[in-house]
């Protein structure tokens, strides 16, 4: 199963496509759910894929990475706008199976959708 994991609704941009942040209480700026419980339920799905999602994941890199050190997948991934790489060390990023990074095509194109 695909497991879509927000690590918060928080965006460090503002795309013309998408507007940025969610509003806190449509998805929260933290994990507010209970990670023990997350645990069980992935980890009974032998083929468990995690991504990474938001919002901008990389805003919570202290969750992906307990997530990571923490819960059993088969393979992890992240959705990502590609700014906030840095702040994932990089044996976290070697751990990855797919990383989708959003672009919109040329780099003019892209830099004329994205907001700061």
């Amino acid at each position: 199963m695909l497991w879509l994991l927000f690590t918060t609704g928080a965006c460090n941009l503002k795309c013309s496509y998408c507007g940025g942040s969610f509003e806190p209480y449509v998805v929260p700026w933290r994990v507010t759910y209970d990670v023990n419980r997350l645990k069980q339920l992935i980890e009974r799905d032998a083929d468990a894929t995690v991504i990474f999602y938001g919002g901008e994941p990389l805003l919570n890199p202290r969750f992906i990475m307990w997530v990571m050190d923490n819960i059993k997948a088969r393979r992890f991934g992240i959705q990502t706008n590609g700014t906030l790489v840095n702040l994932l060390p990089r044996d976290y990023w070697r751990r990855m199976d797919v990383v989708l990074l959003s672009i919109d095509g040329r780099e003019s194109v892209t830099d004329a959708n994205r907001g700061g």
